[in-house]
C-alpha cells in the first residue's frame, strides 16, 4: 500500500535493539540545543510566545496538549490526529506516502488547481475525475470507473467543493473508499455550511472503512491563514489505520515543521475561532442576500446553489467565450476567475468570492449586470 520512498522497515536495528538493553551513558548524538544542558537564560522571548516551554521536545504527529485540544473540538482519537504547518503540505506528506514517481491521483473536476500542482511536484500524475450539474453536484461514476485502474494510489475529495461549494454526499464518499484506495477528504471549509443559519460546529467525516484522512486547519475554521497550522484527522478500519499512522510519522519526523508556537497557542486560539468564523460567516450571508436581491432581475446570468465555502458560482450567457467575458468585466474594473482556471468543462463561468468586503462586492456584482445587459441588448 505503501510507496517505495516510504514503506519503512520499522524493526529495530541492531545498535537499537543493544540501547534497548543498555542504554549509553554518555550519548555524544544530542543535536537538540534545548536538551544540551545550555543555560539559555538571557535569551528573552517574543510577543506571543510567553510559557513557552523552553525544551523543544518535538512528536511526530504534533504536541500532545494541541491534539487533546483538537480532539476535544471534534471529538477525536487524539492519536488519530497529525499537525501539519498546512494543508499543502499534508497533500504533500501522503503523496509521499502512497505515491511513486509517476504513480497517478485521482482529484475532482472542477477543482482547486492546486491540486495538480502539489501533485506535479512530487511527480505524481494527477488524474481528474469528473463532478456533474444536474442541479446538484455529484461524482460522474462510470467515468471515473474509466479512469479507475492500479495505477491510481491515492484518491482525493473536497467537501465542500472550491469552488462550486457543494458537500461530498456519504453514498458519493461509500462509493470512493469502495476502491480498497486511501481518500483524502479536504474538509478546509466544512464549517462555512452556508444552509444554515450560523456555522457549523468544528467536526470531521470519520469512517469505519477504507483509510480515510480528514484535512483541516487555522487558515479557515479560524480565519487565521498566518498561524500555519494544520491537520489530519486520520480514521479507517484500524488494521489500516495503525500502519499508516506509523508510517507516516517517519515523513513528519522528518520535517518537523508545524512551530512550537502554533501548537502552544492551539487551546487559546480555538476558543477565539468560533466568533472568528461567526465574522466570516455573516459576510459570506450578506453577500449572498446581495447577490440574490442584484441578479432577480438578470435571468440570462444564473447563480448556482452554494451549499458552503467562500466561492459564488456563475453561469454567463454562452454568446461570449469565457475569456471575452472576464476581460470585459476587467475592462469595466471587475476582477473575477473564469471557469478554467477551475478545469470547468465547458462555457461560461465566473467565479467570485463572498468574502469580499461587502460595498467592493455589490459594486461588482451591479457592474457585472450591467456588462452582461450591454451585450444582450447588442445581440
Amino acid at each position: 500500500m505503501f510507496s517505495k520512498r516510504g514503506g519503512f522497515d520499522l524493526a529495530p536495528n541492531a545498535l537499537a535493539s543493544a540501547m534497548q538493553g543498555t542504554p549509553p551513558r554518555w550519548d555524544l548524538t544530542e543535536s537538540n540545543p534545548t536538551n544540551a544542558g545550555l543555560a539559555f537564560t538571557d535569551v528573552v522571548l517574543p510577543t506571543g510566545c510567553a510559557g513557552l516551554p523552553s525544551l523543544y521536545d518535538p512528536h511526530p504527529r504534533g504536541l500532545a496538549p494541541a491534539r487533546r485540544s483538537l480532539g476535544v473540538q471534534f471529538d477525536w482519537n487524539l492519536d488519530h490526529l497529525v499537525l501539519t504547518s498546512s494543508t499543502s503540505e499534508a497533500y504533500s506528506f501522503l503523496l509521499k506516502l502512497f505515491c511513486d514517481p509517476g504513480d497517478h491521483v485521482a482529484i475532482p473536476e472542477p477543482s482547486y488547481p492546486l491540486l495538480p500542482m502539489l501533485s506535479r511536484l512530487e511527480g505524481v500524475v494527477a488524474s481528474p475525475y469528473s463532478l456533474r450539474y444536474d442541479g446538484q453536484w455529484h461524482i460522474d461514476r462510470a467515468g471515473f470507473l474509466e479512469n479507475m485502474g492500479p495505477q491510481v494510489k491515492l484518491i482525493v475529495a473536497v467537501s465542500p467543493n472550491n469552488p462550486t461549494g457543494a458537500f461530498l454526499s456519504s453514498d458519493d464518499l461509500n462509493f470512493l473508499l469502495s476502491h480498497g484506495v486511501p481518500v483524502v477528504l479536504d474538509e478546509v471549509f466544512a464549517a462555512y455550511d452556508l444552509r444554515r443559519d450560523r456555522p457549523s460546529a468544528l467536526q470531521h467525516t470519520k469512517s469505519c472503512s477504507g483509510l480515510l484522512f480528514a484535512l483541516g486547519g487555522l487558515s479557515k475554521v479560524a480565519a487565521l491563514p498566518q498561524m500555519k497550522l494544520s491537520w489530519m484527522a486520520v480514521s479507517g478500519a484500524e488494521p489500516l489505520v495503525q500502519p499508516a499512522l506509523e508510517q507516516l510519522d517517519l515523513i513528519t519526523d522528518t520535517y518537523l515543521s508545524v512551530n512550537d508556537v502554533a501548537q502552544h497557542e492551539l487551546p487559546a486560539l480555538l476558543t477565539v475561532a468560533e466568533q472568528r468564523r461567526g465574522s466570516v460567516f455573516e459576510r459570506l450571508q450578506q453577500n449572498r442576500r446581495t447577490i440574490a436581491e442584484l441578479l432577480q432581475h438578470a435571468p440570462e446570468i444564473s447563480v448556482l446553489p452554494t451549499e458552503g465555502g467562500w466561492c459564488q458560482v456563475l453561469r454567463l450567457p454562452n454568446v461570449l467565450c469565457e475569456q471575452d467575458w472576464v476581460l470585459r468585466f476587467l475592462q469595466s474594473g471587475v476582477l473575477v476567475q473564469p471557469g478554467w482556471f477551475y478545469d470547468f468543462p465547458d462555457e461560461a463561468w465566473v467565479i467570485v468570492s463572498l468574502l469580499t468586503e461587502t460595498g467592493v462586492f455589490s459594486e461588482g456584482i451591479h457592474r457585472i449586470v450591467q456588462s452582461v445587459a450591454a451585450v444582450i441588448d447588442v445581440d
